[in-house]
């Protein structure tokens, strides 16, 4: 099974912020491209958009839980996304911190260490 489509195990910092590169990069490319080809509803909604967060909202929310499982952190913690500002700060430092060392409730270290 693609590790971004599982919960349960742990990732590194390399991995979280590699996902989180290509969700971005992707943003960025599809935002471009609508806005040269001016491909968006007379709102200036975008549902080609729209259609890419809906699909990798789930992938992008479990990478982040596997994120705080390395943490050593209960999956709790994923609540903080959902608050505006603080979410995106608990983003950064939770991509951030070091992962521990070795074994942890949610598996080995993903580092092999």
């Amino acid at each position: 099974m693609l590790s971004f489509l599982n919960p349960s195990g742990r990732t590194t910092r390399k991995g979280f912020w590699l996902f989180v590169l290509v969700f971005f990069l992707g943003t960025l490319v599809i935002g471009v491209v609508q806005g040269i080809t001016n491909s968006h509803d007379y709102k200036g909604d975008s549902d080609i958009l729209d259609i890419y967060f809906i699909i990798l909202f789930i992938p992008l929310l479990f990478t982040f839980i596997r994120r705080i499982h390395d943490t050593g952190r209960d999956t709790k913690w994923v609540l903080l996304l959902f608050v505006p500002v603080v979410g995106t700060l608990a983003a950064i430092v939770f991509g951030v911190l070091p992962g521990q060392v070795g074994l942890n409730k949610w598996g080995p270290d993903p580092r092999g260490a």
